[in-house]
């Protein structure tokens, strides 16, 4: 699946703010300032502002709210909230040094903004100048912020403020994952528009899924369920799907698959991901529906074929503890190279009752013939070429060959696609 920016989705998804603000920039030296707004660790351009002899700005339309970057030229700029509705925000400021000079003389949202960044600003000077420690730095803006987010808790800001810091408090992560996980993400403000357009919405996605929970198949199913049982705005959830779907469908990690086909049930067989192209949803949900069949923990799908002595088989007919099924090409050359690897590993089991089953995906046979022939390959071998119904290949995603599945005495799958000597763990 291509890598989804969700450019479409911000163009067109969710609400707009309808804040108005306009202020005056002294002696600025552009006709024209930049609005931009945040995007994880970027800044995106929004718009151009048209500014007037006199140094007023107008936001001439309303725009989805979340954190902006005002941008006279290069190193002169200051960051501003457009919050989702609310009274007028008037600022006023000078240039050179916009950011040092800007006052808001007007709105509730920017002020509290803007005393929040400076006090910030004071603190990290105390440090570089020496005054304080870095240590005492941090318990010194610890016990402003909190009080700020209790001083302004009614505001859009002071939503998206929080969010820098969703671990929660007082919930033990290795008893109640599932509470914990919740709450996490309801501190993330999942429900708060503006919060797509700050740094913290994809800076916790990465915090949670590469450093904090498990990567567990079973496990991330189950964070689905209670990531999108959620309130969430819409361009939140557009996000999430995006990238929660892509990184499940290339991921390297055994058993991925489940959570991909879990994202693609509930998310691309009814419209809600909107911003991929009908060829695109097309073949996303070709490739689950093939998935679906092979999920770990699921019995691998019964399927019937002719063994390389002619006679018809089936593969629930192999009665074994452990069973190798093998999709492979005599022409293919990685098949060349893993198949003795495979031959090892069998030699090396059959003792304790591995079978295994390999099936060409050849349709025509005779170097798969003469590959037999030559390094007698003493377990079952097979090949179904009757396309006048379904065969093993409707049953099987077979992205790339050789593809293995080991299968349990019941031929439930236990793993897959794994190198010979990483099977070789589960026999153990």
């Amino acid at each position: 699946m291509k890598n989804v920016i969700l450019a479409v989705a911000l163009a067109c998804a969710g609400g707009v703010s309808a804040q108005a603000i306009h202020g005056k920039i002294k002696n600025c030296p552009e006709e024209w300032v930049k609005l931009a707004y945040f995007y994880g660790q970027e800044r995106l351009l929004e718009d151009s502002l048209h500014v007037s002899k006199d140094g007023t700005v107008r936001f001439t339309k309303d725009y989805p709210p979340g954190l902006y970057t005002l941008v006279v030229d290069e190193g002169e700029y200051f960051d501003l909230i457009i919050p989702e509705n609310g009274p007028k925000e008037t600022f006023l400021t000078s240039y050179p040094e916009v950011a040092n000079h800007l006052t808001w003389e007007e709105g509730l949202e920017n002020r509290a903004f803007t005393t929040f960044r400076n006090r910030g600003d004071q603190i990290n000077l105390l440090v570089q100048e020496g005054q304080m420690s870095p240590e005492n730095a941090q318990g010194v803006f610890a016990a402003f912020e909190e009080g700020w987010l209790v001083e302004n808790e009614a505001l859009d800001i002071a939503h998206i403020i929080r969010a820098r810091n969703p671990q929660p408090k007082g919930i033990d992560i290795n008893t109640s994952f599932r509470k914990w996980t919740r709450s996490y993400w309801e501190n993330t403000a999942v429900a708060h528009p503006g919060v797509v357009r700050s740094p913290f919405l994809q800076l916790n996605y990465a915090t949670y899924f590469d450093k904090i929970c498990p990567q567990n198949p079973d496990t991330l199913s189950a964070v689905i369920d209670v990531l999108f049982g959620l309130e969430m705005d819409t361009l939140v959830r557009n996000f999430l799907v995006a990238k929660m779907t892509q990184r499940f469908e290339s991921s390297k990690i055994m058993g991925m698959d489940k959570p991909f086909v879990k994202m693609v049930d509930r998310f691309y067989r009814n419209g809600v991901a909107y911003w991929e192209s009908e060829e695109a949803i097309e073949k996303i949900l070709d490739k689950a529906n093939e998935l679906s069949w092979n999920l770990i923990g699921s019995q691998a799908p019964n399927f019937s074929f002719t063994d390389s002595k002619g006679i018809k088989r089936s593969l629930r007919e192999t009665k074994a503890p452990y069973v190798l099924l093998v999709f492979w090409d005599a022409t293919c050359s990685h098949c060349k190279k893993t198949m003795p690897e495979v031959v090892e590993f069998y030699n090396s089991n059959k003792g304790k009752g591995l079978e295994v089953v390999a099936i060409t995906v050849e349709t025509e046979l005779q170097e798969w013939r003469a590959y037999l022939a030559e390094h007698n390959l003493s377990w079952t071998n097979g090949f179904d070429n009757d396309f006048s119904k379904q065969t093993f290949r409707h049953y099987y995603y077979i992205p790339t060959t050789p593809t293995t599945l080991l299968l349990d005495s019941n031929q439930t799958i236990l793993a897959k696609n794994l190198k010979t000597n990483d099977y070789q763990q589960f026999i153990n």
